[in-house]
């Protein structure tokens, strides 16, 4: 799903999923963007409704460098897969993978299918590009 806020886009994302009974999806820019879907997150998690959001971060030569918006962790910035796996958002998250070449995307995302619908269980599952 894409909207202008956040938010929107995480509720439609989760109501994709609860009609058609699949994954939802939903986007967003890293940076502080991501932290806005998690209201919407936690309420799919809530509700055992699976929605999968994947983090884009930059490209390698600009994590950790300061460059805009950097989830890696790096150099000051919030690592937001960490932040998601075991950090403050560890409950709305079950399943994370990181992808770290566009080559490992088709596997990633396979993954993150097969592992939603074996388990079932709902929570959202977040990927690290």
């Amino acid at each position: 799903m894409i909207d202008e806020r956040e938010s929107s886009t995480a509720a439609m994302a989760d109501g994709c999923a609860r009609t058609t009974g699949g994954i939802g999806a939903v986007a967003a820019m890293p940076g502080g963007d991501v932290m806005k879907l998690v209201a919407g997150l936690a309420w799919s998690s809530a509700a055992c409704i699976p929605v999968w959001l994947p983090l884009v971060d930059h490209r390698p030569y600009g994590k950790g460098h300061g460059a805009f918006q950097d989830t890696s962790g790096g150099s000051g910035s919030f690592d937001a897969l960490r932040l998601f796996v075991n950090g403050l958002f560890g409950s709305i998250a079950r399943y994370c993978v990181r992808i770290d070449h566009v080559e490992g995307v088709p596997d990633g995302l396979a993954r993150v299918i097969t592992t939603t619908q074996v388990l079932r269980y709902g929570n959202p599952v977040v990927a690290q590009r």
